[in-house]
Protein backbone atom coordinates (compact mmCIF):
# COMPACT_ATOMS: atom_id res chain seq x y z
CA UNK A 1 0.00 0.00 0.00
CA UNK A 2 1.29 3.08 -1.07
CA UNK A 3 1.80 5.56 1.74
CA UNK A 4 -0.21 9.25 1.07
CA UNK A 5 2.14 12.02 1.46
CA UNK A 6 1.42 14.66 3.50
CA UNK A 7 2.63 18.35 2.13
CA UNK A 8 3.93 20.29 5.12
CA UNK A 9 2.52 23.84 5.65
CA UNK A 10 4.92 27.16 5.73
CA UNK A 11 5.34 29.49 7.83
CA UNK A 12 7.29 32.86 8.32
CA UNK A 13 11.12 32.66 6.80
CA UNK A 14 10.09 29.37 4.55
CA UNK A 15 9.56 27.52 7.80
CA UNK A 16 7.86 24.08 6.90
CA UNK A 17 5.82 22.82 9.46
CA UNK A 18 4.75 18.96 9.98
CA UNK A 19 3.00 18.73 13.44
CA UNK A 20 0.63 20.95 15.51
CA UNK A 21 3.45 21.79 17.79
CA UNK A 22 5.66 22.73 15.59
CA UNK A 23 2.82 25.01 13.92
CA UNK A 24 2.49 26.96 17.18
CA UNK A 25 6.30 27.66 18.26
CA UNK A 26 6.19 28.67 14.38
CA UNK A 27 3.20 30.80 14.58
CA UNK A 28 2.82 33.49 12.28
CA UNK A 29 -1.02 34.85 12.05
CA UNK A 30 -0.40 36.47 8.47
CA UNK A 31 1.02 32.98 6.85
CA UNK A 32 -1.67 31.23 8.60
CA UNK A 33 -4.55 33.65 7.10
CA UNK A 34 -2.75 32.83 3.68
CA UNK A 35 -2.80 29.02 4.06
CA UNK A 36 -6.31 29.38 5.51
CA UNK A 37 -7.54 31.52 2.53
CA UNK A 38 -5.38 29.42 -0.21
CA UNK A 39 -7.56 26.14 1.35
CA UNK A 40 -3.81 24.86 2.44
CA UNK A 41 -4.31 25.22 6.22
CA UNK A 42 -8.58 23.02 5.94
CA UNK A 43 -5.86 20.78 3.62
CA UNK A 44 -3.28 20.09 6.23
CA UNK A 45 -5.09 19.74 8.95
CA UNK A 46 -7.44 17.10 7.41
CA UNK A 47 -4.22 15.16 5.95
CA UNK A 48 -3.21 14.76 9.59
CA UNK A 49 -6.80 13.38 10.91
CA UNK A 50 -6.96 16.78 12.99
CA UNK A 51 -10.62 16.16 12.19
CA UNK A 52 -12.08 18.43 14.60
CA UNK A 53 -10.10 21.65 14.15
CA UNK A 54 -10.26 21.05 10.28
CA UNK A 55 -14.53 21.66 10.53
CA UNK A 56 -13.83 24.40 12.92
CA UNK A 57 -11.54 26.04 9.91
CA UNK A 58 -13.71 25.34 7.43
CA UNK A 59 -16.87 26.91 9.41
CA UNK A 60 -15.25 30.34 8.95
CA UNK A 61 -16.41 30.67 5.91
CA UNK A 62 -19.25 32.05 7.61
CA UNK A 63 -17.34 35.03 9.07
CA UNK A 64 -16.98 38.07 6.92
CA UNK A 65 -15.22 40.51 9.64
CA UNK A 66 -11.53 40.45 8.64
CA UNK A 67 -10.20 40.56 12.63
CA UNK A 68 -13.29 38.53 14.19
CA UNK A 69 -11.98 35.81 11.52
CA UNK A 70 -8.06 36.38 12.75
CA UNK A 71 -9.48 36.17 16.50
CA UNK A 72 -11.17 32.73 15.69
CA UNK A 73 -8.09 31.35 13.87
CA UNK A 74 -6.34 32.31 17.01
CA UNK A 75 -8.87 30.32 19.15
CA UNK A 76 -9.22 27.39 16.79
CA UNK A 77 -5.77 26.53 17.55
CA UNK A 78 -4.99 27.91 21.46
CA UNK A 79 -3.06 30.80 19.94
CA UNK A 80 -3.10 34.71 22.30
CA UNK A 81 -4.43 37.29 19.35
CA UNK A 82 -2.58 40.77 19.72
CA UNK A 83 -4.54 43.67 18.50
CA UNK A 84 -1.35 44.39 16.86
CA UNK A 85 -1.10 41.21 14.76
CA UNK A 86 -4.09 42.36 13.34
CA UNK A 87 -3.98 41.46 9.39
CA UNK A 88 -4.72 42.88 5.90
CA UNK A 89 -6.78 40.02 5.21
CA UNK A 90 -8.03 41.41 1.97
CA UNK A 91 -4.38 41.82 1.45
CA UNK A 92 -2.95 38.50 1.81
CA UNK A 93 -6.24 37.28 -0.32
CA UNK A 94 -4.79 39.71 -3.00
CA UNK A 95 -1.42 38.23 -2.32
CA UNK A 96 -2.59 34.53 -2.86
CA UNK A 97 -4.65 35.58 -5.60
CA UNK A 98 -1.60 36.57 -7.36
CA UNK A 99 0.46 33.36 -6.47
CA UNK A 100 -1.93 31.69 -8.02
CA UNK A 101 -1.62 33.21 -11.40
CA UNK A 102 2.39 33.35 -11.38
CA UNK A 103 2.09 28.93 -10.77
CA UNK A 104 0.25 28.72 -14.16
CA UNK A 105 3.44 30.43 -15.92
CA UNK A 106 6.52 29.79 -13.48
CA UNK A 107 7.64 27.08 -10.66
CA UNK A 108 10.49 29.29 -9.14
CA UNK A 109 10.26 29.34 -5.78
CA UNK A 110 12.44 32.67 -5.85
CA UNK A 111 9.44 34.54 -8.07
CA UNK A 112 7.10 33.14 -5.31
CA UNK A 113 9.44 34.90 -2.25
CA UNK A 114 9.06 37.92 -3.86
CA UNK A 115 5.81 38.31 -4.97
CA UNK A 116 5.58 41.66 -3.28
CA UNK A 117 8.07 43.01 -6.26
CA UNK A 118 5.98 41.51 -9.18
CA UNK A 119 4.09 44.07 -11.22
CA UNK A 120 0.75 42.83 -12.66
CA UNK A 121 0.35 46.51 -14.07
CA UNK A 122 1.81 49.73 -14.61
CA UNK A 123 0.38 51.10 -11.37
CA UNK A 124 1.77 48.43 -9.33
CA UNK A 125 4.91 49.27 -11.68
CA UNK A 126 5.36 52.25 -10.17
CA UNK A 127 4.24 51.24 -6.88
CA UNK A 128 7.30 49.15 -6.76
CA UNK A 129 9.94 51.43 -8.58
CA UNK A 130 8.44 54.41 -5.30
CA UNK A 131 9.91 51.82 -3.06
CA UNK A 132 13.22 51.88 -4.11
CA UNK A 133 13.86 48.17 -5.39
CA UNK A 134 16.58 47.35 -8.08
CA UNK A 135 14.77 43.96 -8.97
CA UNK A 136 11.39 43.65 -10.72
CA UNK A 137 9.75 41.29 -12.22
CA UNK A 138 7.17 42.14 -14.70
CA UNK A 139 3.99 40.02 -15.55
CA UNK A 140 2.54 38.84 -18.61
CA UNK A 141 1.43 42.68 -19.49
CA UNK A 142 2.28 46.15 -21.14
CA UNK A 143 5.02 47.85 -19.50
CA UNK A 144 6.32 51.43 -19.95
CA UNK A 145 9.72 51.70 -18.82
CA UNK A 146 10.64 54.84 -17.52
CA UNK A 147 13.95 56.00 -18.84
CA UNK A 148 15.04 58.39 -16.02
CA UNK A 149 15.12 55.72 -13.19
CA UNK A 150 18.51 54.15 -13.28
CA UNK A 151 19.97 50.89 -12.44
CA UNK A 152 16.86 49.07 -12.36
CA UNK A 153 16.66 45.18 -13.63
CA UNK A 154 13.38 44.15 -15.79
CA UNK A 155 12.95 40.40 -15.37
CA UNK A 156 9.48 39.30 -17.48
CA UNK A 157 7.27 36.32 -16.46
CA UNK A 158 5.06 34.71 -19.31
CA UNK A 159 4.48 37.29 -22.28
CA UNK A 160 5.94 40.67 -20.77
CA UNK A 161 6.14 43.42 -23.33
CA UNK A 162 8.19 46.81 -22.51
CA UNK A 163 7.27 50.37 -24.00
CA UNK A 164 10.42 52.02 -24.96
CA UNK A 165 9.96 55.60 -25.42
CA UNK A 166 12.91 56.99 -27.02
CA UNK A 167 13.56 58.40 -31.05
CA UNK A 168 17.13 56.33 -30.60
CA UNK A 169 18.14 53.01 -29.48
CA UNK A 170 19.04 53.58 -25.89
CA UNK A 171 21.96 52.71 -24.17
CA UNK A 172 21.07 50.75 -21.31
CA UNK A 173 24.25 49.98 -20.00
CA UNK A 174 24.79 53.55 -19.33
CA UNK A 175 21.86 53.54 -17.84
CA UNK A 176 22.11 50.58 -15.55
CA UNK A 177 19.30 48.94 -17.05
CA UNK A 178 18.88 45.70 -17.78
CA UNK A 179 16.20 43.36 -19.27
CA UNK A 180 15.67 39.41 -19.00
CA UNK A 181 12.70 38.04 -20.98
CA UNK A 182 11.18 40.35 -21.88
CA UNK A 183 10.29 41.99 -25.46
CA UNK A 184 10.44 45.83 -27.21
CA UNK A 185 7.66 47.47 -28.44
CA UNK A 186 7.56 47.09 -32.21
CA UNK A 187 7.79 50.47 -32.35
CA UNK A 188 11.47 50.48 -30.54
CA UNK A 189 12.46 47.20 -32.30
CA UNK A 190 12.22 48.96 -35.55
CA UNK A 191 14.50 51.72 -34.37
CA UNK A 192 16.84 49.36 -33.31
CA UNK A 193 16.65 47.44 -36.73
CA UNK A 194 17.93 50.85 -38.58
CA UNK A 195 21.28 52.57 -38.74
CA UNK A 196 21.76 54.45 -35.16
CA UNK A 197 24.67 55.44 -33.71
CA UNK A 198 23.71 53.07 -30.74
CA UNK A 199 23.52 50.43 -33.50
CA UNK A 200 27.06 50.18 -34.02
CA UNK A 201 28.33 51.51 -29.99
CA UNK A 202 25.73 47.73 -29.40
CA UNK A 203 28.34 46.15 -32.09
CA UNK A 204 31.35 47.60 -30.30
CA UNK A 205 29.94 46.37 -27.00
CA UNK A 206 29.80 43.21 -28.52
CA UNK A 207 33.47 43.75 -29.97
CA UNK A 208 34.99 44.72 -26.63
CA UNK A 209 33.56 41.87 -24.65
CA UNK A 210 34.94 39.82 -26.87
CA UNK A 211 38.71 41.55 -26.53
CA UNK A 212 38.41 42.28 -30.38
CA UNK A 213 39.49 45.93 -29.33
CA UNK A 214 40.38 46.53 -33.11
CA UNK A 215 36.75 46.11 -34.68
CA UNK A 216 35.35 47.42 -31.40
CA UNK A 217 36.92 51.07 -31.76
CA UNK A 218 36.02 51.11 -35.57
CA UNK A 219 32.11 50.76 -34.28
CA UNK A 220 32.58 52.82 -31.50
CA UNK A 221 34.56 55.25 -33.69
CA UNK A 222 31.45 55.70 -35.93
CA UNK A 223 29.14 56.05 -33.02
CA UNK A 224 31.14 59.19 -31.69
CA UNK A 225 30.37 61.14 -35.24
CA UNK A 226 26.79 61.19 -33.15
CA UNK A 227 28.08 62.40 -29.56
CA UNK A 228 26.98 58.99 -28.41
CA UNK A 229 28.23 59.17 -24.65
CA UNK A 230 29.17 55.35 -24.44
CA UNK A 231 30.63 55.18 -27.39
CA UNK A 232 32.92 58.21 -26.91
CA UNK A 233 33.78 57.02 -22.75
CA UNK A 234 34.70 53.32 -24.47
CA UNK A 235 37.35 55.12 -27.28
CA UNK A 236 38.78 56.65 -24.20
CA UNK A 237 38.73 53.78 -22.42
CA UNK A 238 40.72 52.13 -25.24
CA UNK A 239 43.25 54.52 -25.74
CA UNK A 240 43.92 55.09 -21.63
CA UNK A 241 44.58 51.39 -21.17
CA UNK A 242 46.19 50.64 -24.10
CA UNK A 243 43.71 48.04 -25.66
CA UNK A 244 44.84 46.94 -29.20
CA UNK A 245 46.04 50.20 -29.41
CA UNK A 246 49.43 52.99 -28.75
CA UNK A 247 48.19 54.02 -25.40
CA UNK A 248 47.51 57.47 -25.43
CA UNK A 249 46.73 59.44 -22.86
CA UNK A 250 46.23 62.79 -24.57
CA UNK A 251 43.20 61.08 -26.26
CA UNK A 252 42.02 59.23 -23.81
CA UNK A 253 41.26 62.55 -21.90
CA UNK A 254 39.56 64.18 -25.31
CA UNK A 255 37.63 61.53 -25.56
CA UNK A 256 36.49 60.88 -21.70
CA UNK A 257 36.25 65.16 -21.67
CA UNK A 258 33.61 64.97 -24.39
CA UNK A 259 32.00 61.88 -23.33
CA UNK A 260 31.43 63.89 -19.77
CA UNK A 261 29.73 66.72 -21.73
CA UNK A 262 27.06 64.32 -22.76
CA UNK A 263 26.59 63.50 -19.48
CA UNK A 264 28.85 60.13 -18.95
CA UNK A 265 29.65 59.13 -14.88
CA UNK A 266 31.66 56.52 -16.63
CA UNK A 267 33.42 59.24 -18.72
CA UNK A 268 33.71 61.36 -15.15
CA UNK A 269 35.20 58.78 -13.10
CA UNK A 270 38.14 57.85 -15.20
CA UNK A 271 38.70 61.58 -16.16
CA UNK A 272 38.72 62.49 -12.52
CA UNK A 273 41.31 59.16 -11.97
CA UNK A 274 44.02 61.00 -14.61
CA UNK A 275 43.64 64.25 -12.88
CA UNK A 276 44.37 62.29 -9.54
CA UNK A 277 47.47 60.39 -10.51
CA UNK A 278 48.45 62.90 -12.82
CA UNK A 279 48.59 60.43 -15.75
CA UNK A 280 48.16 62.57 -18.91
CA UNK A 281 47.23 65.50 -17.35
CA UNK A 282 48.20 67.69 -14.63
CA UNK A 283 47.56 66.28 -11.21
CA UNK A 284 44.66 68.50 -9.68
CA UNK A 285 42.95 66.83 -6.67
CA UNK A 286 40.43 69.56 -6.76
CA UNK A 287 39.79 68.93 -10.08
CA UNK A 288 39.59 65.15 -9.61
CA UNK A 289 36.89 65.69 -6.45
CA UNK A 290 34.63 68.08 -8.59
CA UNK A 291 34.66 64.97 -11.29
CA UNK A 292 34.05 62.19 -8.68
CA UNK A 293 31.05 64.28 -7.85
CA UNK A 294 30.04 64.55 -11.28
CA UNK A 295 30.43 60.79 -12.24
CA UNK A 296 28.04 60.28 -8.74
CA UNK A 297 25.67 62.04 -9.84
CA UNK A 298 25.83 60.16 -13.34
CA UNK A 299 25.32 57.17 -11.52
CA UNK A 300 28.62 55.90 -11.18
CA UNK A 301 29.42 53.61 -7.96
CA UNK A 302 32.79 53.18 -8.20
CA UNK A 303 32.81 57.54 -8.38
CA UNK A 304 31.33 56.99 -4.61
CA UNK A 305 34.28 55.04 -3.66
CA UNK A 306 36.91 56.99 -5.56
CA UNK A 307 35.50 60.03 -3.35
CA UNK A 308 35.95 57.69 -0.13
CA UNK A 309 39.60 57.08 -0.91
CA UNK A 310 40.00 61.05 -1.20
CA UNK A 311 38.83 61.58 2.40
CA UNK A 312 39.81 58.49 4.06
CA UNK A 313 43.67 59.69 2.35
CA UNK A 314 43.07 63.48 2.83
CA UNK A 315 43.77 63.94 -0.92
CA UNK A 316 42.34 67.24 -2.41
CA UNK A 317 40.68 67.58 0.94
CA UNK A 318 41.11 67.58 4.25
CA UNK A 319 41.29 63.85 5.65
CA UNK A 320 38.15 62.76 7.09
CA UNK A 321 37.45 59.02 8.39
CA UNK A 322 33.80 60.12 8.74
CA UNK A 323 32.99 61.35 4.91
CA UNK A 324 35.48 58.30 3.69
CA UNK A 325 32.86 55.83 5.66
CA UNK A 326 29.74 57.72 4.40
CA UNK A 327 30.56 57.21 0.39
CA UNK A 328 32.26 53.82 0.79
CA UNK A 329 28.59 53.07 2.34
CA UNK A 330 27.19 54.70 -0.62
CA UNK A 331 29.17 52.53 -2.72
CA UNK A 332 28.91 49.35 -0.87
CA UNK A 333 24.91 49.84 -1.46
CA UNK A 334 25.50 49.50 -5.19
CA UNK A 335 28.03 46.39 -4.98
CA UNK A 336 31.33 47.92 -4.79
CA UNK A 337 33.55 44.95 -3.38
CA UNK A 338 36.60 47.28 -2.68
CA UNK A 339 34.93 49.79 -0.53
CA UNK A 340 33.67 46.98 2.14
CA UNK A 341 37.20 46.08 2.35
CA UNK A 342 37.81 49.65 2.75
CA UNK A 343 34.90 49.75 5.54
CA UNK A 344 36.55 46.96 6.87
CA UNK A 345 39.96 48.82 7.21
CA UNK A 346 37.79 51.84 9.22
CA UNK A 347 36.50 49.28 11.71
CA UNK A 348 39.65 47.26 12.29
CA UNK A 349 41.74 50.44 12.79
CA UNK A 350 39.03 52.49 14.71
CA UNK A 351 39.39 55.17 12.40
CA UNK A 352 36.01 57.50 12.47
CA UNK A 353 34.65 54.80 14.02
CA UNK A 354 35.46 53.05 17.71
CA UNK A 355 37.39 50.15 16.65
CA UNK A 356 35.64 47.09 15.84
CA UNK A 357 37.01 43.42 14.94
CA UNK A 358 33.70 41.96 14.67
CA UNK A 359 32.70 44.84 12.09
CA UNK A 360 35.40 44.32 10.16
CA UNK A 361 35.54 40.54 10.07
CA UNK A 362 31.55 41.62 8.75
CA UNK A 363 33.22 44.57 6.04
CA UNK A 364 35.70 41.78 5.13
CA UNK A 365 33.71 38.82 4.69
CA UNK A 366 30.61 41.21 2.40
CA UNK A 367 33.91 42.61 0.34
CA UNK A 368 34.90 38.75 0.00
CA UNK A 369 32.03 37.16 -1.31
CA UNK A 370 31.55 40.22 -3.17
CA UNK A 371 34.66 39.20 -5.05
CA UNK A 372 37.40 41.63 -3.82
CA UNK A 373 40.52 39.64 -3.32
CA UNK A 374 41.86 42.36 -0.93
CA UNK A 375 39.06 41.38 1.77
CA UNK A 376 39.88 37.71 0.94
CA UNK A 377 43.35 38.22 2.50
CA UNK A 378 42.08 40.49 5.42
CA UNK A 379 39.06 38.27 6.32
CA UNK A 380 42.02 35.33 6.04
CA UNK A 381 44.32 37.31 8.48
CA UNK A 382 41.67 37.90 10.88
CA UNK A 383 41.09 33.74 11.27
CA UNK A 384 44.72 33.88 11.45
CA UNK A 385 44.82 35.91 14.10
CA UNK A 386 41.40 35.14 15.85
CA UNK A 387 40.65 38.76 15.58
CA UNK A 388 36.56 39.50 15.54
CA UNK A 389 36.26 35.61 15.23
CA UNK A 390 36.90 32.56 16.97
CA UNK A 391 40.75 31.32 15.61
CA UNK A 392 40.84 28.83 13.06
CA UNK A 393 44.19 28.00 10.64
CA UNK A 394 41.67 25.66 8.38
CA UNK A 395 39.11 28.65 7.77
CA UNK A 396 42.66 31.47 6.81
CA UNK A 397 43.80 28.88 4.44
CA UNK A 398 40.58 29.06 2.80
CA UNK A 399 40.38 32.60 2.87
CA UNK A 400 44.42 33.06 1.67
CA UNK A 401 43.74 30.17 -1.33
CA UNK A 402 40.59 32.14 -2.30
CA UNK A 403 42.26 35.74 -2.04
CA UNK A 404 45.28 33.90 -3.88
CA UNK A 405 43.68 32.25 -6.63
CA UNK A 406 42.03 35.86 -7.62
CA UNK A 407 45.72 37.23 -8.01
CA UNK A 408 46.15 38.92 -4.42
CA UNK A 409 49.65 38.84 -3.73
CA UNK A 410 49.32 39.21 0.06
CA UNK A 411 47.58 36.52 -0.53
CA UNK A 412 49.92 33.95 -1.94
CA UNK A 413 52.36 35.31 0.50
CA UNK A 414 50.48 34.28 3.66
CA UNK A 415 49.28 30.92 1.80
CA UNK A 416 52.76 30.71 0.98
CA UNK A 417 53.89 30.77 4.60
CA UNK A 418 51.03 28.54 6.01
CA UNK A 419 52.39 26.09 4.02
CA UNK A 420 55.97 26.45 5.06
CA UNK A 421 54.58 26.68 9.23
CA UNK A 422 52.51 23.95 8.88
CA UNK A 423 49.42 26.12 9.72
CA UNK A 424 45.85 24.25 8.90
CA UNK A 425 47.44 22.50 5.96
CA UNK A 426 50.21 19.39 5.90
CA UNK A 427 53.87 21.20 6.25
CA UNK A 428 55.37 21.55 2.44
CA UNK A 429 57.76 24.04 1.78
CA UNK A 430 57.37 22.55 -2.34
CA UNK A 431 53.73 24.30 -2.19
CA UNK A 432 54.98 27.48 0.11
CA UNK A 433 57.82 27.82 -2.96
CA UNK A 434 55.26 27.44 -5.26
CA UNK A 435 52.70 30.99 -4.10
CA UNK A 436 55.81 32.67 -3.32
CA UNK A 437 57.19 32.53 -6.56
CA UNK A 438 53.56 34.03 -8.05
CA UNK A 439 54.00 36.40 -5.45
CA UNK A 440 57.70 37.35 -6.68
CA UNK A 441 56.45 36.95 -9.89
CA UNK A 442 53.96 39.99 -9.63
CA UNK A 443 57.13 41.91 -8.05
CA UNK A 444 56.04 41.30 -4.41
CA UNK A 445 59.66 41.94 -2.38
CA UNK A 446 58.77 40.01 0.49
CA UNK A 447 57.71 36.73 -1.34
CA UNK A 448 61.17 37.18 -3.49
CA UNK A 449 62.92 37.62 0.17
CA UNK A 450 61.14 34.11 1.79
CA UNK A 451 62.46 32.27 -1.49
CA UNK A 452 65.96 33.62 -0.89
CA UNK A 453 65.95 32.48 2.44
CA UNK A 454 64.60 28.67 1.55
CA UNK A 455 67.03 28.13 -1.25
CA UNK A 456 68.97 25.47 -1.46
CA UNK A 457 72.03 27.24 -3.50
CA UNK A 458 74.05 30.44 -2.40
CA UNK A 459 73.51 31.50 -6.33
CA UNK A 460 69.85 31.05 -6.15
CA UNK A 461 70.04 33.14 -2.57
CA UNK A 462 71.50 35.86 -4.39
CA UNK A 463 69.51 36.09 -6.73
CA UNK A 464 66.32 36.51 -5.10
CA UNK A 465 68.20 38.60 -2.26
CA UNK A 466 69.26 41.00 -4.90
CA UNK A 467 65.71 41.20 -6.61
CA UNK A 468 63.99 41.98 -3.51
CA UNK A 469 66.40 44.38 -1.61
CA UNK A 470 66.22 46.27 -5.65
CA UNK A 471 62.21 46.67 -4.68
CA UNK A 472 63.31 47.99 -1.13
CA UNK A 473 63.19 44.91 1.12
CA UNK A 474 65.08 45.68 4.33
CA UNK A 475 65.35 41.88 5.57
CA UNK A 476 66.88 41.01 2.15
CA UNK A 477 69.21 43.69 2.07
CA UNK A 478 69.82 42.41 5.90
CA UNK A 479 70.89 38.67 4.17
CA UNK A 480 73.21 40.35 1.95
CA UNK A 481 74.77 41.47 4.22
CA UNK A 482 75.57 38.03 5.48
CA UNK A 483 76.34 36.65 1.71
CA UNK A 484 79.11 39.25 1.70
CA UNK A 485 80.94 39.13 4.71
CA UNK A 486 80.70 35.05 5.41
CA UNK A 487 81.59 34.97 1.35
CA UNK A 488 78.86 32.99 0.61
CA UNK A 489 77.96 32.45 -3.08
CA UNK A 490 80.09 35.78 -3.09
CA UNK A 491 83.82 37.12 -2.55
CA UNK A 492 84.28 38.42 0.47
CA UNK A 493 83.75 42.78 0.75
CA UNK A 494 82.86 44.04 3.99
CA UNK A 495 82.59 47.23 2.52
CA UNK A 496 79.52 45.88 0.31
CA UNK A 497 78.22 44.11 3.35
CA UNK A 498 78.41 47.91 4.91
CA UNK A 499 76.42 49.07 2.31
CA UNK A 500 73.52 47.07 2.52
CA UNK A 501 73.57 46.91 6.23
CA UNK A 502 73.20 50.89 5.78
CA UNK A 503 70.44 50.49 3.48
CA UNK A 504 68.86 48.22 5.98
CA UNK A 505 68.81 50.33 8.66
CA UNK A 506 67.59 53.41 6.64
CA UNK A 507 64.52 51.43 6.44
CA UNK A 508 64.11 51.17 10.18
CA UNK A 509 65.26 47.59 10.54
CA UNK A 510 66.70 47.21 13.44
CA UNK A 511 68.62 43.82 12.46
CA UNK A 512 70.02 46.42 9.66
CA UNK A 513 71.27 48.48 12.54
CA UNK A 514 73.07 45.69 14.44
CA UNK A 515 74.82 44.44 11.67
CA UNK A 516 76.13 48.15 10.95
CA UNK A 517 77.48 47.98 14.42
CA UNK A 518 78.66 44.77 14.07
CA UNK A 519 80.86 45.84 11.39
CA UNK A 520 82.34 48.83 13.16
CA UNK A 521 83.02 46.53 15.83
CA UNK A 522 84.96 44.47 13.64
CA UNK A 523 87.24 47.69 13.40
CA UNK A 524 87.03 48.68 16.66
CA UNK A 525 85.28 51.45 16.10
CA UNK A 526 83.24 51.07 19.92
CA UNK A 527 81.76 54.64 19.57
CA UNK A 528 80.25 53.67 16.24
CA UNK A 529 79.43 50.40 16.87
CA UNK A 530 77.87 51.52 20.07
CA UNK A 531 75.71 54.45 18.43
CA UNK A 532 74.03 51.66 15.95
CA UNK A 533 73.26 49.49 18.58
CA UNK A 534 71.68 52.31 20.40
CA UNK A 535 69.21 53.10 17.41
CA UNK A 536 68.49 49.34 17.38
CA UNK A 537 67.50 49.15 20.80
CA UNK A 538 65.39 52.26 20.05
CA UNK A 539 63.57 51.17 16.80
CA UNK A 540 63.19 47.25 18.98
CA UNK A 541 63.70 47.82 22.71
CA UNK A 542 63.35 43.67 22.68
CA UNK A 543 66.27 43.18 20.70
CA UNK A 544 68.77 41.37 23.01
CA UNK A 545 71.33 41.09 20.46
CA UNK A 546 71.37 45.31 20.12
CA UNK A 547 71.35 45.14 23.99
CA UNK A 548 74.35 43.05 24.83
CA UNK A 549 75.96 44.35 22.15
CA UNK A 550 75.97 48.02 23.06
CA UNK A 551 76.93 47.02 26.50
CA UNK A 552 79.77 45.27 25.41
CA UNK A 553 81.16 48.70 23.23
CA UNK A 554 80.40 50.75 26.71
CA UNK A 555 82.67 48.25 28.43
CA UNK A 556 85.39 48.70 25.55
CA UNK A 557 85.17 52.36 25.75
CA UNK A 558 84.99 52.25 29.02
CA UNK A 559 87.90 49.83 29.37
CA UNK A 560 90.08 49.79 26.70
CA UNK A 561 92.12 47.18 27.56
CA UNK A 562 89.40 44.57 28.54
CA UNK A 563 89.98 41.44 26.33
CA UNK A 564 85.89 40.58 26.25
CA UNK A 565 85.48 38.22 29.75
CA UNK A 566 83.84 38.66 32.28
CA UNK A 567 80.23 39.94 33.38
CA UNK A 568 78.76 42.86 31.06
CA UNK A 569 77.75 45.80 31.83
CA UNK A 570 73.94 46.84 32.75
Amino acid sequence: MMKKIKLPLEMADGVKVRTLDELKDNWSLEKVVENYLNGRLATWLNDRYYTELAEQVSALAEVQDNTALQKELCRIFDVDFEDEEDIDVDAVSERNRKLEALRQYTADDTIFKNVDIVAFDQEELGDILDSGENIIYLFNNTFSIPLSVKNKKYIGIGKAECLIHSKDVVDFAELGIEFENVVFDEKYRKIEEEESPSKFYNEGCKYFEAKQYKEALECFKKATSKNHAGALFHVGKIYDLALGVEQDYRLAAEYYSKAVSFNSGKAANNLANMYRDGVGLEKDMKKAIELYKKAIDGGSYVALANLGDMYNLGQGVEQNYEEAMKWYKKAADGGIAWSMNEIGDLYYNGNGVDANYTEAVNWYRKGAEAGNANAMNNLGWMYQNGKGVEQSDTEAVKWYRKGAEAGNANAMCNLGWMYENGQGVEQSNTEAVKWYKKAADGGNAWAMNRLGELSSSYSEELKWYNLAADKGNSDAMFNLVWMYRMGNGVDKDINTALYWAKKSASLNNARGMVAVGDIYWTWKDYNEASQWYKKAMDVDPSNSEAKGRYNRCIIRIQNPDWDGNGVLFH
